[in-house]
């Protein structure tokens, strides 16, 4: 998970921020406690090295950040910086925290009506760290709960196209048998970037199996199909032990199967497989393969 921390710096005393009360200490200290639970977090003063646009590592730090955490430490309502980058988070819709160090350091701007989380013990960093964690799991569940009945209403529409178009009624949309399959198993379509927003998958929290794990098997699996489609490491067992789930797996063939990708490699991941891989090659049928319910 890929926390990113805004807090005020010495570069803000020109709008009257003093040092001693900037969040950048505190940022400094609460670092490498989020890192020992499982966040890497991105600080300004850790990841900026001399000669670097500090604008574009800023951006590129709050686009690849899961989680966006504001220091609320010293009058950081007054940082120009802590202000714009609230608003690059916000528009990226991903959970949004604003730490309440001081007693009085409420939310402002754009999170002025988001409550605060307020640490039981702000020195304590470790404890801090678990507490920021909890509220970003917290945070994403209820995103999940939203997103749910709009993703249904996705997977149905999908459902419907599929079976217009197996009845060869006249539609204006064309949904692959790959994509379709990819929805039924609440799988991310890797293959399909056609319904991403400004680089964004607006259905990502929905998958169960999610964007990371799909493309870390399908790119082990390429890099050894390239050299050979044969080789051994493909067997289904092989891969089994490797990544484990075996279900995903054969969600994850099925539909790179169904979209066409590895090519002459099917007999030798079968060659050595449970019974239930091999519906992974079979024809797709719609009664077969779409059981959409959420």
């Amino acid at each position: 998970m890929r926390l990113f921390i805004s807090h005020t710096t010495k570069n803000d005393k020109k709008n009257g921020i003093k040092k001693a009360e900037t969040g950048e200490d505190y940022a400094k200290q609460l670092t490498p406690e989020l890192e020992k639970i499982g966040i890497t977090p991105f600080v300004s003063g850790k990841h900026l090295k001399g000669g670097q646009d500090w604008r574009d590592k800023i951006s590129d730090g709050i686009k690849a950040a899961n989680a966006f955490l504001v220091i609320g430490k010293g009058d950081c309502k007054k940082s120009i910086y802590v202000n714009q980058e609230i608003g690059m988070a916000c528009n990226r819709d991903i959970p949004i925290i604003w730490l309440k160090v001081e007693p009085n350091n409420n939310p402002c701007g754009f999170l002025e009506t988001r409550h605060a989380l307020t640490p039981e013990y702000p020195e304590n960093f470790y404890s801090t760290a678990k507490e920021i964690k909890a509220n970003i799991k917290f945070q994403y569940s209820e995103k999940k709960q939203k997103l749910q009945p709009a993703y249904l209403n996705y997977c149905n529409q999908i459902l419907l196209i599929k079976i217009m178009q197996a009845k060869n009624v006249s539609q204006d949309h064309v949904v692959t048998d790959a994509d379709a399959y990819a929805a039924s198993a609440k799988m991310c379509p890797i293959f399909n970037r056609n319904f991403e927003e400004d680089g964004r998958d607006p259905f990502s929290l929905a998958y169960e199996i999610k964007r990371e794990f799909v493309e870390k098997v399908t790119n082990y699996v390429d890099a050894i199909w390239l050299q050979n489609p044969e080789d051994p490491q493909l067997r289904f067992y092989a891969l089994e032990r490797k990544f484990g789930n075996r279900p995903h797996l054969i969600d994850i063939f099925r539909y790179c199967f169904l979209e066409g990708k590895f090519d002459g490699m099917y007999d030798t991941l079968l060659s050595d497989s449970p019974s239930q891989a091999k519906d992974i090659t079979r024809p797709f049928k719609i009664s077969d393969d779409l059981f959409i319910s959420y």
